[in-house]
């Protein structure tokens, strides 16, 4: 079944942070694409070109050498002014100019770089070693910034901080990215993210971007707390809002991660997750092996559809 799953990503068609690495030995197989046909797909002249792919998470490292020669554009989806600033830190701000981070900010990596550079990466990292290869480098990619990292390990509840308004209140910037995302014309909307409290105003952009036939996908918490039983949703949450893949891990011999290895009926899919390449701190610059979560997983699944979409240009979002 998890071979039929996965297979079919290509034939057919946060929260979820990163969790413990071991040192990479050199050679590693990177599996999610040597293991998953992406290289026939690429033979095939399937590289995600002409797909249009959005990604909403922290701000991203703009000088990540993976991203060098992406096709990367970035944004901050406001609905009222031009900037935010940090919820507990007023001097940390963002605004529609600049959104973004570079290494002399002090961050080498985080949770937003990671997940652009899973799906558009060139393999370049830092000091002319290896980097994020993606697997759909030839998309083209939005990345929308939803909050601030913070410096340490990527992932969690703690790893990130909001952007607030001049009046301190939350800006809904996951809702207006969305809505952003689908009427600047992608197809597949990356939220490797989990609401961990109920939000009722996401209902109005989820629904926008089903109506317009656009994929939002998701990975679920990355923990071994039982789900729902059946596949009904639960709309106040991105993560299960009926019609978002929902995605969790999958490790190389076919197992389930053991950080989200639970019944969840609401799970639509399983995607490489675990025993991949990737970053743990935001000051790590190189690469080592590790469970990448649901992340890494809810990535990947944007990388494969992308290919799949660039294939299929005409398909709907269901098919």
């Amino acid at each position: 079944m998890v071979s039929a799953l996965t297979s079919c990503l290509l034939c057919a068609g946060l929260c979820a942070g990163l969790c413990a690495w071991t040192a990479a030995a050199d050679g590693t197989a990177d599996w999610r694409i040597e293991d998953m046909g992406v290289r026939d797909a690429w033979d095939a002249g399937l590289t995600g070109k002409g797909v249009k792919v959005a990604v909403i998470d922290t701000q991203v490292v703009r000088d990540y050498p993976a991203l060098a020669d992406a096709d990367v554009t970035y944004r901050l989806a406001l609905s009222h002014g031009d900037s935010c600033h940090g919820e507990y830190d007023r001097g940390r701000t963002m605004s529609k100019r600049d959104m973004t981070l570079d290494t002399a900010d002090g961050f080498d990596m985080t949770h937003g770089t990671d997940m652009v550079a899973l799906i558009v990466g060139n393999g370049k990292g830092y000091d002319g070693g290896a980097g994020i290869q993606g697997i759909a480098p030839d998309a083209s990619v939005i990345a929308y910034a939803d909050s601030f990292p913070n410096a340490g390990q990527l992932g969690g509840s703690l790893s990130s901080t909001k952007c607030v308004d001049s009046d301190g209140d939350g800006v809904d910037l996951d809702e207006s990215g969305v809505t952003d995302a689908v009427d600047s014309g992608a197809r597949i909307i990356n939220m490797s993210f989990v609401d961990m409290t109920e939000n009722w105003d996401y209902l109005p952009a989820a629904l926008h971007a089903l109506r317009h036939g656009v994929i939002l996908v998701s990975g679920r918490s990355n923990d071994t707390d039982a789900g729902l039983y059946d596949l009904v949703g639960e709309p106040a949450y991105t993560q299960y809002f009926p019609g978002t893949v929902t995605v969790n891990s999958l490790a190389r011999d076919g197992t389930v991660s053991a950080t989200s290895d639970v019944m969840d009926g609401n799970v639509s899919i399983l995607s490489p997750g675990a025993d991949t390449l990737g970053y743990h701190y935001t000051s790590q610059r190189e690469l080592s092996l590790g469970d990448g979560g649901t992340s890494t997983a809810a990535a990947d699944l944007t990388g494969y559809l992308a290919l799949a979409v660039q294939k299929w240009p005409e398909a709907t979002g269901n098919q």
